[in-house]
């Protein structure tokens, strides 16, 4: 359960990015997205600081399509920065160092 509410986040930051990029994002659309991620995700998780950063940045560049453009990027490597799996035995100095 806790992963499926997870992915709605994810989807949901997915959504807007591509929106903002494509120049047809909507206020309510990054209001959805932004509490979506305060209810879900913990203080502090990366995704939920993209988030909370792509949306205080929308409120100054909502009317500049190229700003948007940037910002969706932003939020879009921070996508898929949370879908990375971990790497195997992370903690293993001989694997990685």
């Amino acid at each position: 359960m806790a992963e499926q509410r997870r992915l709605a986040v994810v989807m949901s930051a997915f959504a807007v990015a591509m929106k903002a990029r494509a120049d047809r994002l909507q206020p309510r659309d990054v209001d959805q997205m932004r509490d979506l991620s305060i209810r879900i995700l913990e203080k502090g998780e990366g995704l939920r600081n993209a988030i909370t950063a792509f949306a205080f940045a929308y409120g100054r560049h909502r009317r500049d399509p190229e700003a948007l453009a940037f910002l969706g990027e932003d939020l879009l490597r921070a996508v898929q920065r949370d879908l990375r799996p971990e790497p195997i035995d992370l903690h293993r100095r001989d694997i990685h160092g």
